[in-house]
This record gives C-alpha cells, structure tokens and sequence, in this order.
C-alpha cells in the first residue's frame, strides 16, 4: 500500500512537470513526500531532473539545462527564486543561476507551512530565523527584517547511543555547535530555542542554553501547554516537586503563574474568563483558575 501511494505520488508530481531521466529507487526515494508535494503546486518551467545518479535543473518547455552544478536531492522552484538542495548529506539553497545562497551545511530543514509564512524554511531546529525562498535571504519571519549580526543561542537535541544530550548552535548559519549536556538522558524535550527538559533515572532536569539548571531543584514529572501549531512551542509547563505543582510562562525568563496541588490539562484551552486548566478528582473534573482558586462544581466530563 505504502508503495502504491508513492507511486502516486511521483507519478502526479512527474505529470505537473517534475520529469525523470531514468528510473529512481522507491524504496530508497530521498524526497520528503510532503515537502515534495507542498512544493510543487506551482507550474514552474525549470525543474529537477534525474540523471546519471543526481539531479540537475532544466528548462522541461526546452530541455534546456540552467547550470552545471548536480546535487543528491533538488526541490523545485515552485515559482520561487530559491530552492533547497542537498550535497554530501547536507543542505542549502540554490537559486535560478545557480548561485548558492546558502552552502549544504544544514543536517536538517522544515518548511513553516503557514499562508503568511509559505515562503520560509528554517534549519537545523532555528526558531527564532528561517530562509526566505521568495527573496533569497534569512529573515525574522516575525516581522521580516534580516538576520541580525549578532549571535542567537539555539539548544539543539541530539541523540548518541539509546541517549540524548543537548547541544548549542551559535552562529549566524546555525551551523556550528558545541556540545553542553552529554548524552545521559532517556527524553529531552526542546521547549524553546533557549531551555529544554530532560529525564534522567525517573528525575526531571530544566537546562538553559548555557548548560546550565534552568530552575533549581530536581522534579518528578513535567506536563506542557499544547503548542499552537506545529512550528510553535508550549507556553506553559507544570512542574511537579513531589508535593505540588509550579506552573510556569516559559521564556528566556520564566514567569511562575501559580502554585497548586492540582495536575492540570488543557492549560490555557479552557473559554472561561481567568480559568487555566481542568484536573481531575476523585472521578470527577473541576476548572482551575488563575488565581490558584477551583470551581466548586464537578462534572463527569469537561471538553
């Protein structure tokens, strides 16, 4: 079945113009599926092209090859003036001439698939700054000025063994990293660009960017607000000490909003003026609002 939608697939996207030289291993397909498909919605005369073992780009109304450069992975344009590429397992951006925008220096990339945010693709886990396929340059999606020259901590997951650690990227490129936990943790949980959770031996850890505690002490169970969207992070985490709950803002600075003995879900979901979350008790389930204080009615069920 898997195979069947594959082939789908790169059947629908050969017929939109994404043409072929010679035949491609499906088993070992190096496309991203999704990212092939989001990007490859517009009718674009210059394509990817597989031959001899790499792609090239070509005119398909001329047959036409744009430049002499070949890479192991190439998207389309889509109408775009850039696309991602990768080479010697890396990625990076490439635009109509041929020039590279940015150097296959990237282990990884996601595109941000928002209507205000089609254009962008960030790497290697950046938040905070991602390329803009559309104007060739990195860009604050935010309120889309440049990348500033100055550094920007980012932690990074990474994973050795059956562990994880965490690492620090620090530099313009998001490229470079420097390794600040080893890895010892059984989970670690990125919550933002500057603060991630890790468990260790039933023992929940808090690290910031340079390494170190990020709230002191050692917890036994960590619960997070659900993010927004996928390319978004939790707002909220609850910490639980063994006695009782904290419930943070998260940020470069943490905000405590309240202290409770109750386990909350849905923080932050619930349509009721100043109510956080709804925990459970003894069978039943109550709203907790902002001020620490419950509703005193219980129900069998809240949505």
């Amino acid at each position: 079945m898997k195979a069947a939608v594959i082939t789908f697939l790169l059947n629908a996207f050969w017929m939109a113009g994404f043409c072929r030289d010679s035949e491609i291993n499906l088993a070992g397909y190096p496309f991203d599926i999704k990212v092939l498909q989001n990007l490859s919605d517009k009718k674009d005369s210059i394509m990817p092209v597989f031959k001899e073992g790499k792609f090239q780009y070509v005119d398909v109304k001329t047959g036409t090859r744009i430049f002499e450069k070949t890479f192991d992975i190439a998207y389309p344009f889509d109408g775009r003036n850039a696309a991602i590429i990768k080479s010697d397992g890396k990625y990076g951006i490439i635009d109509r001439h041929g020039k590279l925008l940015a150097a296959p220096e990237y282990r990884s990339f996601q595109l941000w698939d928002a209507p205000f945010r089609e254009n962008f693709v960030s790497f290697d886990n950046a938040s905070d700054y991602g390329f803009d396929l559309q104007k060739g340059i990195f860009v604050n999606p935010g309120n889309g000025c440049e990348k500033p020259f100055m550094e920007r901590p980012c932690c990074v997951i990474y994973k050795q063994g059956d562990k994880y650690g965490i690492s620090k990227i620090k530099d313009n490129n998001y490229s470079s990293q420097r390794i600040l936990i080893a890895p010892v943790f059984d989970t670690v949980y990125l919550i933002n660009a500057a603060m991630a959770i890790g468990s260790k031996e039933d023992k929940i850890i808090c690290i910031d960017s340079s390494g170190k505690p990020f709230f002191l002490g050692i917890y036994k169970e960590v619960i997070m607000s659900r993010p927004l969207n996928e390319f978004s992070y939790p707002q909220v985490i609850g910490l639980n000490t063994g006695r009782d709950w904290e419930y943070y803002r998260v940020g470069l600075k943490p905000e405590l909003l309240l202290t409770s003995e109750f386990k909350c879900s849905g923080i932050g979901e619930v349509r009721i003026r100043n109510a956080f979350g709804i925990y459970q008790e003894k069978g039943k389930f109550h709203i907790l609002y902002q001020d620490g204080q419950a509703m005193k009615e219980a129900y069998d069920w809240i949505s």
